[in-house]
C-alpha cells in the first residue's frame, strides 16, 4: 500500500499522466505466482510512469540497491524519450547523432537487464527478469533503429483504440451476424460523421439523408 500511495504522489507532481487516486499495485497487477515469472499487467503509460517513479526513486541517497539496477531502469526510462525527442526535432528520419545515442542507451538496457537475470535467479520465490519475449523483440527494435527511419514511424498504438470501438459496435449485434453486422453499423457511423462534416458524396442536399444511415437499421 506504501508503494502505491508513494507512485501515485509522484504521478501527480511529475509529468502530464497522473494515475488516479484509487490506483494500487496488486498481486494481481504485478502477477506475483510462486515459480512464476512476475511482470506488471497495465497500459504502457502505467509503465511509463513507473519507471520515471524508479529512477528517481533510486537516486536517493537513503536507497541502496544494485548498480546493474539503477543502470538497467535509467536506460529503460529513457532510451524511449529519445526516440520521441528524435522525432519532435528530426521528423521521421534520424541523423547519425541520434541512432548512436538511442542504440548505445538500447544496448545497455538490453546487457544490463540481461546480466540481472543471471545474477538473481533463485533469488525469491518469484521468477524475475523474463527474457522472453519482449527481450527477443527488443532486439528487432535496436537492429531498426541502426538505419536513419525513426522505428516510431511504424507504430501502431492506435490500433488498441480502433479495435476497443469495433468490440463496442459488435456487441449491440446478433451472434448469428455479427460479422456483416458489425462492418455495415462502423461504415454507417463512419459515413455520418462525414455527412456531418459535409464531406460524404451522399451529403449533396442534407447530412441527415445520407443513402447509408439504413445500416443504422441492422
Amino acid at each position: 500500500m506504501a508503494a502505491s500511495h508513494m507512485i501515485v504522489a509522484w504521478s501527480r507532481t511529475h509529468g502530464h499522466k497522473k494515475l488516479p487516486k484509487h490506483w494500487k499495485l496488486t498481486r494481481a497487477r504485478l502477477c506475483l505466482k510462486t515459480n512464476s515469472y512476475c511482470h506488471f499487467l497495465g497500459k504502457g503509460w502505467h509503465t511509463s510512469v513507473l519507471l520515471g517513479f524508479l529512477e528517481d526513486f533510486l537516486q536517493q541517497e537513503h536507497v541502496q540497491a544494485d548498480p546493474l539496477l539503477h543502470n538497467c531502469v535509467w536506460a529503460a526510462n529513457n532510451v524511449i524519450g529519445l526516440l520521441y525527442q528524435s522525432r519532435t526535432e528530426n521528423g521521421l528520419l534520424m541523423d547519425d547523432q541520434d541512432i548512436k545515442q538511442i542504440q548505445a542507451v538500447g544496448i545497455l538496457f538490453l546487457e544490463t537487464y540481461m546480466q540481472l537475470h543471471a545474477k538473481y535467479q533463485g533469488f525469491c520465490g518469484y521468477k524475475l527478469w523474463n527474457l522472453r519475449p519482449k527481450t527477443h523483440l527488443w532486439q528487432h527494435l535496436l537492429e531498426s533503429c541502426s538505419r536513419i527511419r525513426n522505428p516510431l514511424a511504424g507504430s501502431c498504438w492506435m490500433d488498441e483504440d480502433w479495435l476497443r470501438g469495433v468490440m463496442a459496435v459488435a456487441r449491440k449485434t446478433h451472434a448469428s451476424k455479427t460479422h456483416s453486422s458489425t462492418l455495415k453499423r462502423y461504415c454507417a457511423g463512419l459515413c455520418s460523421v462525414k455527412c456531418l462534416s459535409f464531406e460524404c458524396d451522399c451529403a449533396s442536399s442534407s447530412p441527415y439523408t445520407c443513402m447509408h444511415l439504413f445500416c443504422m437499421q441492422d
